[in-house]
């Protein structure tokens, strides 16, 4: 899979904040859509093929917890999703069960998302030269 075919939706009602991801993960190549909230990060999803999920839990119209369940009602198997959060009453284990596979609770760590997400791509890639598709599992 070239970098180019890999797609990350960034869910935050901060601009600067999805800049700052942005610019982080531009090294990859991958391509990258923006959403201010779980609405229009649904509406991007629905539309788009989306790799890997980068979303605030906490956000006006729609926040990352009710995109997830979104998500879920429409395919069974799920991007990779890493949740933000200053302060959410979500505790690890119920992320876990909504497919999260990371959750950033202080100060974001740019370098660990870029990790992630590059880790998941190449998984990805490995999957189309193993199966001839790309493969998405569920994260548990």
């Amino acid at each position: 899979m070239k970098p180019q075919n890999y797609s990350v939706l960034l869910v935050d009602d901060i601009a600067d904040m999805r800049e700052l991801i942005a610019y982080e993960l531009e090294s990859l190549g991958v391509n990258i859509y923006h959403a201010s909230n779980g609405e229009e990060a649904y509406q991007i999803y629905s539309s788009h093929q989306i790799d890997f999920i980068v979303s605030d839990v906490n956000m006006p119209n729609g926040n990352g917890v009710h995109l997830i369940r979104k998500i879920n009602n429409q395919r069974l198997n799920l991007p990779p999703i890493v949740l933000m959060t200053g302060f959410s009453t979500l505790t690890e284990e119920d992320a876990q069960k909504l497919g999260v596979i990371r959750i950033f609770e202080n100060l974001l760590d740019l370098a660990e998302i870029k990790n992630l997400v590059q880790e998941h791509m190449m998984k990805s890639k490995s999957s189309l030269f193993s199966e001839g598709k790309p493969h998405l599992s569920k994260a548990s």
